[in-house]
């Protein structure tokens, strides 16, 4: 993905409902939504990214094992998503593995994911990386997620 392809938000979680509809109506294969946020619930200098992705033209939340704490993770996420009633499969793409869900409330098992698993409130702000598609009426601008006090978090 060229980064002419890539748009960058300011949101919180109750924002992750309309980017999931803009995204499955919007959107075409390759287009994602990646979330990338600081977890609340530990002392962490590294952040998080979950993502929304469109493959074979289906929508489905990815758990991509990049990075210490997604690594980590994993069985957290598996179990949290079997638990909820999701079926989980292992994907592997470019050489890189990770897990996808692609039926059910994907919606509701990303702010399940990202509140229970990281006590990321509800306001909290979060980047989001728009990919191969615009995502339109947002309630934040760019320029906030760079501020001191973002980049502090």
């Amino acid at each position: 993905m060229k980064n002419e392809n890539l748009r960058f938000y300011t949101v919180t979680r109750s924002d992750i409902s309309n980017i999931y509809r803009q995204l499955e109506n919007n959107g075409r294969n390759g287009s994602c939504a990646i979330f990338a946020f600081f977890p609340d619930i530990e002392d962490s200098k590294n952040h998080v990214e979950l993502q929304y992705c469109i493959e074979n033209d289906v929508v489905g939340l990815d758990w991509v094992l990049l990075g210490d704490i997604k690594t980590r993770d994993k069985e957290k996420f598996l179990s949290f998503s079997r638990e909820k009633g999701f079926s989980v499969k292992a994907q592997e793409m470019n050489n890189i593995k990770y897990f996808r869900v692609s039926s059910g409330d994907l919606v509701g098992l990303m702010n399940g994911i990202i509140s229970n698993m990281y006590g990321v409130s509800k306001d909290r702000k979060m980047e989001l990386i728009a990919g191969r598609f615009e995502v339109v009426d947002l309630n934040y601008s760019a320029h906030e997620l760079y501020s001191p006090y973002y980049m502090a978090q």
